[in-house]
């Protein structure tokens, strides 16, 4: 009984141990509430987890809502923006962690914005430190750019919530894109660093058209680690293997 006893902590300490192989490193976890954010202001911004990095252009305001969201979104678009050749919107999040792997989900939604006739986009970029695209036009497609790479991949419309999630995996130099948890493409991500040093995300339009609105929330980026077992865990794995050994021994006594 006593190496049944002895067995049975081993293997609950091989469960314990398998199931604590990874970790969940939180890079940034953004939803634009109050008080951190205030509606009718530019986002906070600085090095929290909670905030943006910096405004790199325009003048994007958290609103009440926009679309499909409801809670405090940050919405882009031209208002009061003048430039010389653009007219843009656009946040930045700081990264270069050293991570082999990044994970991004957010929402968006966007009103008036879809076959508008107006040349405005949408854009997540990646700064790897060439830039690597996802595109949300205003001919409601989704698609990707990067060297020698351009497709499209999917599409939304004005009120849509779209939830987008995607894993970058710099291992095996892969992207998974999904969209409300449906696969839109799987496929090689070129890098030019080895790491993504900072994710913007940009509204742009060649003018002011004052009518047309993106809204972003719930902003996620995490990266997955491996984890070691403390040492408590080896010592029961040890009691575990022990256990066995006598099992096995006392089994053999009896068959002589």
């Amino acid at each position: 009984m006593e190496n049944k006893s002895i067995l049975a902590l081993g293997v609950a300490a091989l469960l314990g141990a398998s199931s604590a192989q990874a970790a969940i490193v939180t890079h940034y976890d953004i939803d634009f509430s109050s008080p951190t954010h205030s509606v009718g202001n530019a986002p906070t911004t600085g090095s929290g987890s909670n905030t943006p990095s910096s405004v790199v252009f325009g003048q994007p305001l958290v609103e009440n809502s926009l679309g499909a969201l409801t809670d405090q979104p940050l919405v882009f678009n031209t208002t009061g923006n003048t430039t010389p050749c653009c007219y843009y919107d656009q946040i930045s999040l700081d990264v270069g962690a050293g991570y082999d792997n990044y994970q991004l989900s957010f929402n968006m939604s966007s009103e008036n914005f879809v076959n508008t006739g107006a040349n405005n986009r949408f854009t997540l970029l990646f700064d790897t430190p060439q830039v690597r695209n996802v595109y949300f036009g205003n001919d409601g497609d989704i698609s990707i750019f990067q060297p020698s790479i351009s497709s499209t991949i999917g599409s939304f419309a004005d009120g849509d919530l779209v939830s987008m999630l995607i894993d970058i995996d710099l291992v095996t130099n892969t992207w998974d894109i999904f969209q409300n948890g449906s696969l839109l493409h799987n496929g090689f991500f070129d890098t030019s660093g080895g790491d993504i040093e900072s994710i913007r995300f940009s509204y742009g339009s060649s003018s002011s058209t004052n009518f047309d609105s993106v809204g972003l929330d719930d902003i996620l980026l995490t990266s997955q680690v491996a984890t070691v077992p403390e040492p408590s865990i080896w010592m029961l794995m040890g009691l575990g293997l022990l256990g066995l050994m006598r099992l096995n021994k006392a089994k053999r006594s009896s068959l002589s």
